[in-house]
C-alpha cells in the first residue's frame, strides 16, 4: 500500500511562519484581545496538526456531523455565526488538499496516478452520472428545488466521494476513520436514547432516518472490521458497543435502515462461508451478529414502551403491507409516490422531466418532495439516460468490489457490504442529496480497491524481486562450480 512519511522540508515551518504573521495581524488591525488569538492560534495548529496526522477523523465528523448541529447549543451558534455543515466541509477539503500538497512533496507515490490506480473507470461514471443530473437542471420545471439538489449533490456528494480516494491511504487511515465513527456513533446513540425518554426532540417528528443510517454503518463496521487485533479485545469492544448501538437504532424509529441492515449482515454471512476467510474472523463475525441480534430484540422492549406508540405503529404498518392489506402511515404514501413515479416514467421515459421535477409532476409545485426511492427518482427526472448512467456508475463500483474479493478474500466482506446496506437505504427514503452516505461509502469501497491492488502489486514485486535473487544467486553457484582450476572460464 501507498506508505506515508512525516512531513518534511520548509512546509511546516512555512505554515507555522504564516500562522505567526496572521495572528500578529489580526491583533492589531482588529484589536482583538490576545487570550482570544492565543487559543485561537493553538486551536488551528491542532487543526492543521489533525489533518496531517489523522485526517480520515474528518471524514467520520462530516458524515455525522448533521446530526449534531441540531443540538441546542450548536442550533445558537449556527443562528449567530455559520452553518456547522459548512465548517465541516471546509476542514475536510483542507485535509484532503493538505495531504495531496504534502504528497506531491514525498517520493513514495502519492501522485494523482497513484491514488486513483485502477479506479479511474470508477471516477469516470461518477462525472457522467453528475454530468446527467446537471443536464437534467436545463430542462426541469422545478427551478428552485432543482437548482438546490444539483448544487449540493455535485458539490458535497463529491467531496464525500473523493475524499476516501485521497485521504485512505494505509491501514492506519481505515482504522482512524473506525474508531472515530465508533466514538460518534456511541454519542450519537446515546443522545437518541436520551431523546426518547424525555420526550426532548425539538420536533414533533420523532423519526430519524439519517441517524439510523450511521448507526447501522457502524454496526457492520464494528463486526467486519478488526478494530482492535486480539480477538478476546475485539469481542469485548461487542460487548459494550454493540448492544448501545442496537437500542440507538431502535430509538431512531426508522425502518429503512433496519431492513438494510437486516439484508447486509445477511449478504455478509454469505461472503464469510467463501473459502479463505479465517476460522476465528468467521467466529468474531458470526458472534458479533448473534450477539446484535440478541440486543436488538431486547432493544425494542426497552425502547418501544417510550416511544408513545410510535413503534407500535410503524411496525403495524409493515404487517399490514405482509399481509397485502392497504398500508396505513408513511408505507402507504411511499406505495403511492412509487405508483406516481412510474407513471411518470411512461410519459417521459428518454429525458425524464429534469432534476426535481417530480415535485411538480406530483403536487405542482417547486418545492423539496421526493418519491423516497433513488433509482425512481432518477428515472424520472432523469429518464432512461441518466438511469443508465447510474447503473454504469454502480456496476463499474461492483465489478472493481468482486475484483478486490477475488484477489484478497472474502475478509474484505466490509466494502461491499457498506455499498449494498446504503444502496438499500436510498430505495426507501431521501433524494440524491440525502443520500451522502451511499456517495460516501462508494468512495470508501473504490479507496479499498485501491488500496488492495497496490497491496498486491507490492507483493507480486517482491516476489519478482526474490526470484530473481534466487536466479541469480543459482546462477552464480554454477558458474563458480564450472570455472577451471586456475580461476578462468573454459
Amino acid at each position: 500500500m501507498l506508505q506515508a512519511k512525516s512531513p518534511s522540508g520548509l512546509l511546516p515551518y512555512l505554515i507555522t511562519a504564516g500562522t505567526a504573521i496572521a495572528l500578529v495581524v489580526l491583533n492589531f488591525s482588529l484589536n482583538i484581545d490576545p487570550v482570544w488569538i492565543l487559543l485561537g492560534g493553538l486551536l488551528l495548529a491542532f487543526t492543521l496538526l489533525a489533518m496531517l496526522k489523522f485526517p480520515a477523523v474528518f471524514m467520520a465528523l462530516a458524515i455525522f456531523i448533521a446530526n449534531f448541529k441540531t443540538l441546542q447549543y450548536f442550533v445558537q451558534f449556527q443562528e449567530n455565526y455559520v452553518d456547522l455543515t459548512l465548517v465541516v466541509l471546509l476542514l475536510l477539503s483542507m485535509a484532503v488538499l493538505c495531504n495531496f500538497l504534502l504528497g506531491l512533496t514525498r517520493s513514495e507515490g502519492w501522485s494523482l496516478r497513484a491514488l486513483f490506480a485502477g479506479q479511474g473507470m470508477g471516477v469516470v461514471a461518477w462525472f457522467l452520472f453528475v454530468g446527467m443530473v446537471a443536464v437534467g437542471y436545463t430542462y426541469t420545471a422545478a427551478p428552485d428545488y432543482g437548482w438546490v439538489k444539483l448544487a449540493k449533490f455535485s458539490a458535497i456528494g463529491s467531496v464525500l466521494f473523493f475524499s476516501p480516494l485521497f485521504l485512505l491511504k494505509r491501514d492506519e487511515d481505515i482504522r482512524h476513520f473506525a474508531v472515530a465513527a465508533t466514538i460518534f456513533a456511541m454519542l450519537l446513540a446515546a443522545q437518541r436514547l436520551y431523546a426518547v425518554f424525555t420526550h426532548s426532540d425539538v420536533t414533533e417528528d420523532v423519526t430519524r432516518i439519517g441517524a439510523g443510517q450511521l448507526l447501522g454503518m457502524t454496526i457492520l463496521l464494528l463486526l467486519y472490521y478488526r478494530l482492535v487485533d486480539r480477538g478476546f479485545l475485539r469481542m469485548f469492544l461487542l460487548l459494550v458497543c454493540l448492544p448501545l448501538l442496537a437500542a440507538g437504532l431502535v430509538a431512531c424509529l426508522a425502518r429503512g435502515p433496519i431492513v438494510s441492515l437486516a439484508l447486509a449482515l445477511a449478504l455478509g454471512a454469505l461472503v464469510f462461508r467463501g473459502k479463505g476467510s479465517s476460522v476465528s474472523g468467521r467466529r468474531i463475525a458470526l458472534s458479533g451478529m448473534a450477539l446484535f441480534i440478541a440486543s436488538f430484540v431486547l432493544a425494542v422492549f426497552w425502547v418501544a414502551p417510550a416511544t408513545e406508540g410510535k413503534f407500535q405503529q410503524k411496525t403495524a404498518q409493515l404487517e399490514d403491507l405482509v399481509r397485502g392489506a392497504n398500508p396505513r402511515g408513511s408505507v402507504g404514501a411511499r406505495l403511492e409516490f412509487y405508483r406516481s413515479a412510474l407513471t411518470a416514467v411512461a410519459e417521459k421515459p428518454l429525458l425524464g422531466r429534469g432534476t426535481g421535477g417530480w415535485s411538480v409532476y406530483y403536487y405542482g409545485q417547486d418545492r423539496r418532495a421526493y418519491p423516497h426511492n433513488l433509482l425512481l427518482e432518477v428515472l424520472v427526472e432523469q429518464g432512461l439516460l441518466g438511469f443508465t448512467a447510474l447503473l454504469i456508475f454502480l456496476g463499474t463500483l461492483f465489478v472493481a468490489l468482486k475484483r478486490m474479493l477475488v484477489m484478497a478474500g472474502p475478509q474484505l466482506a466490509l466494502f461491499p457490504t457498506l455499498v449494498v446496506f446504503c444502496l438499500s437505504n436510498s430505495m426507501f427514503s431521501g433524494d440524491l442529496d440525502d443520500n451522502r452516505l451511499l456517495w460516501f461509502c462508494c468512495g470508501i469501497a473504490l479507496a479499498g480497491c485501491r488500496m488492495v491492488r497496490s497491496k498486491m502489486q507490492e507483493v507480486l514485486a517482491a516476489s519478482s524481486r526474490l526470484a530473481t535473487n534466487r536466479i541469480s544467486y543459482q546462477s552464480a553457484v554454477g558458474l563458480q562450480s564450472g570455472c577451471s582450476g586456475d580461476g578462468f572460464l573454459p
